[in-house]
């Protein structure tokens, strides 16, 4: 073999990559090697992160430049019984996501975001969070002396509150027209004080809330319709037709921010069983 074709032959091995490839491959795989954040609470997070698989790549998608990734996870809070702790657990979380990392060179482990929380059960208690609030801060600082003042620790509990976005619809169809509406509120700008932080989460208190209004809604609706000779829809599926709009939208809402998870909270998961719903929540 001459000296020609062997410069041939190794040049067609040479793969050509730009520098945007190489720093894309380099930052997926530092990803790859840390742990994944959603709610800012270290043991729930690694129990979320061993259900959802890591992003990859395909030939196809390696083409166009492109990765596989994952949508953040939808995390649902219930309890079989009354005061089983997930309402305390859903503070907790609120409260990681609202703090900063860091505050007066303390460590406080907060993810710093906006939370937008719909409170449909109506019993989310600013009150109750202030309190988880100081308290996560005082349990952040050292145990020999309190750096932070009174003053000093109500002006950040203030700030992280300002981050809080709590709507409260009154209606299945109230709430519909609202997540419809978040979008173009969250990109107003003067309609809030969290242009500069990230979304943390999308929080649905009392999912299950307007159940039972929704099912006496179906029914009348199925009542007031005027028999035809086609095959009418029942009152499930009126039902069912309406949480599916709810995931629509929220799942719309998860892809225009993609680091945002969805939480929710159920007073039993029977309630959702027994209405065929919880297949359209997943």
């Amino acid at each position: 073999m001459s000296a020609e074709e062997l410069g041939s032959n190794l040049l067609r091995e040479v793969k050509i990559e730009g520098l945007n490839d190489v720093l894309r491959i380099i930052r997926y795989a530092q990803e790859a090697q840390q742990p994944r954040i959603y709610t800012g609470n270290r043991q729930i997070d690694q129990l979320l992160d061993a259900f959802i698989p890591p992003s990859t790549t395909s030939p196809a998608l390696e083409q166009h430049g492109t990765f596989e990734t994952h949508h953040p996870p939808v995390l649902e809070l219930t309890g079989a019984t009354p005061c089983s702790g997930k309402k305390q657990l859903l503070y907790h979380l609120v409260a990681c996501l609202l703090l900063p990392a860091t505050y007066e060179y303390i460590p406080l482990s907060g993810l710093n975001s906006a939370v937008v929380l719909y409170d449909l059960s109506h019993n989310f208690s600013l009150l109750r969070l202030r309190d988880n609030l100081a308290n996560r801060i005082h349990s952040c600082t050292p145990s020999t002396s309190n750096p932070f003042s009174n003053e000093a620790t109500t002006s950040l509990i203030h700030d992280s509150l300002t981050h809080l976005h709590v709507f409260r619809p009154p209606s299945t169809l109230s709430l519909i027209a609202t997540l419809s509406k978040t979008q173009s509120y969250l990109y107003t700008t003067t309609a809030h004080l969290s242009a500069n932080r990230p979304l943390g989460a999308l929080i649905l208190n009392g999912l299950d809330a307007f159940l039972h209004q929704d099912r006496l809604e179906a029914a009348t609706t199925i009542e007031t319709l005027e028999p035809q000779h086609q095959q009418q829809p029942s009152s499930g599926d009126l039902l069912i037709a309406r949480y599916r709009t709810i995931t629509s939208h929220l799942l719309t809402l998860q892809r225009t921010f993609p680091s945002c998870p969805i939480i929710a909270t159920t007073r039993s998961l029977s309630h959702l069983k027994n209405t065929r719903i919880s297949n359209n929540l997943v």
